[in-house]
């Protein structure tokens, strides 16, 4: 009676402990008083597991709406003011179309925050989900490069590249990865001193590749390190630069998402040197 009575009751909590990980409990599916006290504490507390579960989902489903929301209703008003900038701009002389030009550029630099904080909301409620991949960096990079030519140009600054291999593989998420890598190679174009280099190399590691950025701007103090990832931070001395403060932090929080992180270095005479580290394999099942 005893073995049989331990049987059906390890069945039932076998049975209950399925359905709430598959998200099929149903307490109602279970009557307390045909239960043992184990299984009806059982049932409770898979109960309680299973609402606070839909609590979450509905919480992350209304931020997905609202973070939607607000991002599609900036879109009209922001289009609107750089339309009328551009007819401004056009129409004006002298200091009066400089300050065009600056109303522009803070029109872009909201336009810029506003889709930081969407992303950084979208990161933090895990609505962003990544989905690594096996495949080479090469592609990847020459696409970020590519990206910040005008930078490049504009300011005379040269690319070198070094360890750019076509066999050079790892695991990552090709959108979002070239989203964190590009903030950094931003950043260093924004920077390094004008007709410098920025170095792009990639170096490989049992376990991991790396991503190696390195400017020759002015570096980053050693007080200042452990604040560049924080939202919304600047550093002292870039006040002046374009930028909201949230390129690092968005950077940082993706490549964990995928199992990679960021290592920095710096110094005043060589500039700073930001290194992205990337699973060689994925710990995903990839």
């Amino acid at each position: 009676m005893g073995l049989r009575f331990r049987k059906n009751t390890y069945e039932t909590l076998n049975m209950m402990l399925d359905e709430a990980t598959s998200g099929n409990f149903q307490e109602s599916d279970y009557d307390e008083s045909e239960l043992s006290k184990l299984e009806v504490k059982w049932k409770r507390f898979l109960g309680a597991s299973a609402l606070s579960r839909q609590n979450v989902e509905k919480e992350k489903k209304a931020v997905k709406e609202l973070v939607s929301d607000i991002s599609h209703q900036v879109k009209t008003p922001i289009s609107n003011i750089r339309l009328y900038g551009e007819i401004i701009e056009e129409k004006l002389e002298g200091e009066d179309k400089e300050l065009a030009k600056r109303l522009m550029a803070q029109t872009d630099l909201l336009e810029s925050l506003i889709q930081s904080l969407v992303k950084m909301s979208r990161l933090e409620t895990n609505i962003i989900q990544v989905s690594p991949q096996k495949q080479p960096l090469k592609p990847m990079l020459e696409e970020l490069v590519l990206r910040g030519k005008e930078k490049q140009v504009k300011r005379g600054i040269q690319i070198v590249k070094k360890g750019w291999t076509d066999e050079c593989q790892a695991c990552f998420d090709r959108k979002w990865t070239s989203e964190a890598v590009y903030n950094i190679l931003d950043n260093a174009l924004k920077y390094t001193e004008e007709k410098s280099c920025v170095t792009v190399a990639i170096r490989e590691y049992p376990m991991f590749v790396s991503i190696c950025i390195q400017d020759e701007g002015p570096g980053i103090t050693e007080e200042e390190i452990p604040k560049i990832f924080q939202r919304f931070y600047r550093g002292s001395q870039f006040q002046e630069k374009e930028g909201v403060g949230l390129g690092l932090y968005l950077a940082r929080e993706i490549l964990k998402k995928e199992h990679g992180y960021i290592k920095v270095s710096t110094t005043n005479q060589t500039g700073a040197s930001f290194a992205v580290y990337l699973p060689r394999e994925n710990f995903q099942n990839c």
